[in-house]
């Protein structure tokens, strides 16, 4: 394998400003592990495979949280059968470890109707990154409170993916969005002006509301179906209930 070594004074797509990325790169001359097999492979690490196959990357401490209970063995014979491929994070200077699927995982992914080539994280940016990690935060924190679990609803839109969580009447879906930059903004703003695969109800993770101000006309037809949560607010110190915002039509504006 090899790795790639950014530095913060290199102007690419793996910078930004504190923080760098070292990917590792899988050489295709590596086959995957043939011992492991769907068949044979538990459960948590069948969803956390599919999980991956849909955000593309996870923090060290989404994958123990929401798939192996904090249990570090679980992680290691991941990295071990090539399941997942660890890579660094790099931010004011201490590294945290971050996970794609590896070698062996990109192969059975496959076979879950997973789309992802291998090396697929090799064009990642810094804010591709942690556009990945907030949403697990999100989705870890919905799975606190239900079985919920992640479909792909990427194809053709702007989404992360989207959340299905059972409840006594049937399915509930909330396909998830993030707005870190006016880039996302602007994207956005096409997207709902195109109007096509627009999903019913929808969940903003934004940096600021101001940035999600900025899409009040676009969204408006939709406004009634939308929340939005700070990303600062995915901590266990903020009680579930109390991490969403709605948009007040009588106020025009954003309120928990």
């Amino acid at each position: 394998m090899t790795s790639i070594n950014t530095s913060n004074t290199s102007k690419n797509d793996y910078t930004s400003e504190d923080t760098v990325i070292k990917w590792k790169i899988i050489e295709s001359r590596v086959e995957p592990n043939k011992s492991v097999s769907l068949s044979t492979l538990p459960q948590k690490h069948k969803d956390l495979l599919k999980a991956l196959s849909i955000v593309g990357v996870m923090g060290s401490a989404q994958m123990k949280d929401i798939f192996f209970k904090k249990n570090k063995k679980h992680i290691s014979m991941a990295k071990d059968f090539g399941l997942v491929e660890q890579h660094m994070l790099i931010r004011n200077g201490k590294a945290i470890p971050v996970y794609t699927l590896g070698v062996t995982g990109v192969a059975l992914q496959k076979q879950l109707g997973g789309t992802k080539p291998l090396n697929y994280w090799q064009n990642f940016t810094v804010d591709d990154v942690m556009k990945c990690i907030v949403t697990y935060q999100l989705f870890g924190r919905y799975r606190q409170i239900s079985d919920t679990y992640l479909e792909d609803n990427t194809k053709f839109t702007p989404f992360q993916a989207e959340f299905a969580s059972p409840y006594a009447k049937g399915i509930s879906k909330y396909s998830i969005a993030t707005l870190r930059s006016v880039q996302d903004i602007s994207t956005f703003e096409t997207y709902f002006r195109i109007g096509q695969n627009i999903p019913q109800r929808m969940i903003f993770i934004v940096t600021d509301l101001g940035l999600i101000d900025k899409l009040q006309n676009v969204l408006k037809p939709h406004l009634k179906y939308v929340r939005a949560v700070i990303d600062v607010d995915l901590k266990q110190s903020v009680e579930f209930k109390n991490m969403f915002y709605a948009f007040d039509n009588q106020n025009q504006c954003w309120k928990k």
